[in-house]
């Protein structure tokens, strides 16, 4: 898949402003992520006697995630962490472990165009993404999820040049497959990414500045766990700042 993926697109794609010819060759910075995530439609672990169902709590997760990134042309790579008070009896907190590797490239539908301020670009993306929320308990630590997602996407992106300046906006809808990193359940995963970067620069000698917003949607649908159905959804806003060399 890597191989057709290379083989497709153009090699000259820059970061995540797909197509961009006078790009920055990579850049570094951290990230803040304000996520929703959760449960679809909990299984019972157990009933009492008037048929209240009890689910396994705390299988939510909307606390800030810190990340670091990286990204030169064609890859873009984040690893990010964040923590959150349990509501249960026991006290114990929520971690939040995730991972995004995502490689691309863009299409250019009009070709006779390459000197256009102005380009509409067809991103082309393989998104490989690891999450893990855990609770720390006195026996150790438990999984209440953890997933690995290899998807293939396609979508539409624009991106704008004004001297040093440049904007870029995507959406990419993805879709592939989802394993759960611990038993053998195994399914699908749906996701849309979404996002708009701005670099300017150089600014000083071949530094400069990159600014950038990101949402991401995405459902996780896997097979039946310890008799609790792994059907999670989750979505995130993201703002991201970084230098450009």
């Amino acid at each position: 898949m890597l191989f057709v993926l290379g083989w497709t697109i153009e090699t000259e794609a820059r970061q995540r402003n797909y197509g961009s010819r006078g790009a920055p060759r990579q850049s570094a910075g951290i990230s803040f992520s304000f996520p929703d995530f959760s449960q679809i439609d909990p299984s019972c672990l157990s009933s009492d006697e008037a048929g209240n169902c009890t689910v396994l709590q705390d299988e939510s997760f909307s606390d800030p995630i810190y990340s670091i990134f990286y990204s030169k042309p064609g890859i873009f790579v984040s690893v990010g962490r964040g923590t959150q008070e349990s509501v249960n009896e026991d006290g114990t907190d929520l971690e939040i472990l995730q991972t995004v590797i995502q490689l691309s490239g863009a299409l250019r539908p009009f070709p006779a165009l390459p000197d256009a301020k102005t380009q509409l670009v067809v991103p082309v993306a393989l998104h490989s993404g690891y999450r893990r929320l855990s609770a720390d308990a006195s026996t150790g630590s438990f999984d209440r999820f953890e997933s690995t997602v290899l998807a293939l996407g396609i979508g539409v992106g624009v991106l704008h040049e004004t001297g040093s300046t440049r904007i870029s906006a995507h959406v990419i809808p993805f879709f592939g497959l989802a394993s759960s990193s611990f038993g053998f359940g195994s399914g699908t995963s749906s996701l849309l990414d979404a996002g708009v970067e701005l670099t300017v620069g150089p600014i000083s000698g071949e530094i400069g500045i990159t600014l950038g917003y990101s949402f991401r949607w995405q459902r996780w649908n896997l097979a039946e766990q310890f008799g609790n159905d792994q059907n999670f959804i989750g979505k995130q806003h993201g703002i991201r700042i970084g230098v450009n060399w």
